[in-house]
């Protein structure tokens, strides 16, 4: 949850700060990456290994047998996790383009209406913690359920208003997303195996974050547009809080620290 508040917080001055550079010239944006090496000081000073054991809901099950690797509930986790990811990045790799589809060109606007927009992500984390103690169904519903109501908004919009309320929507989804799947792939895994199990959640994703652009664009072929790609997905979303609600348990799974 933290990660997701303070990432975005420093992403709003990334973002808007890029369409500022671009605007000078196409390479200048680049230089944002110059505070990586930042990031590496305060890696060598402030990162540790942690000494505290922490337990799993899995651990607390009596029907879960931890001495076995559990490779179904595994890949259950990791698929999930693929589809909630290509879902996540339909936005994040293809917003700017769908601006340029309704007409919004100007790097510096493009830039601060994602900038603005991306400050529902914490807001969105916030959520997430608020819910921390509700069941996957809850969770996992209302997440698809923002995320569906922002792509479809984004998909149906001609103006500026439009397009950057359905963002705002969207992004507050996707500030649930992250936190959201983390803590149902640590919940679900039994301490001893969480190294390899965390290990499938991070395959699933980054194939998603790899998929998603083909995915997008095969659907864009077919719905004859990156508009109406956009609305696809967002009903495609609705669908899966149906799936979810319908076959998701209502019972509270609690991640403890």
């Amino acid at each position: 949850m933290l990660q997701s508040i303070i990432g975005p917080a420093f992403g709003f001055f990334v973002i808007s700060g890029s369409g500022y550079l671009s605007a000078i010239g196409w390479q200048y944006p680049f230089l944002l990456y110059s505070f990586t090496f930042l990031i590496t000081i305060g890696a060598y000073f402030f990162i540790y290994e942690p000494e505290r054991k922490v337990i799993s809901e899995a651990d607390t099950l009596k029907s879960v047998d931890t001495d076995k690797f559990p490779m179904k509930l595994i890949l259950k986790i990791a698929f999930t996790t693929l589809i909630a990811s290509i879902l996540y990045y339909v936005y994040t790799l293809h917003f700017s383009l769908a601006l340029d589809e309704i007409g919004i060109k100007d790097p510096k606007k493009v830039g601060n209406i994602t900038a603005v927009a991306s400050l529902m992500v914490p807001i969105g984390a916030i959520l997430f913690k608020l819910l921390g103690k509700k069941s996957n169904r809850l969770q996992f519903g209302l997440m698809f359920t923002l995320i569906g109501i922002g792509l479809i908004g984004i998909g149906q919009s001609d103006n500026l208003q439009m397009v950057w309320a359905s963002a705002i929507v969207q992004q507050l989804g996707c500030g649930m997303a992250i936190p959201v799947l983390i803590a149902y792939g640590l919940r679900s895994v039994p301490v001893k195996y969480r190294g390899r199990g965390m290990g499938f959640w991070s395959s699933g994703f980054f194939l998603g974050l790899f998929l998603s652009p083909i995915v997008v664009g095969a659907v864009r072929e077919v719905v004859g547009g990156l508009l109406p790609a956009f609305t696809a997905f967002g009903v495609l979303c609705i669908i899966l809080v149906v799936i979810n609600w319908i076959f998701g348990s209502s019972k509270p799974q609690v991640a403890t620290v």
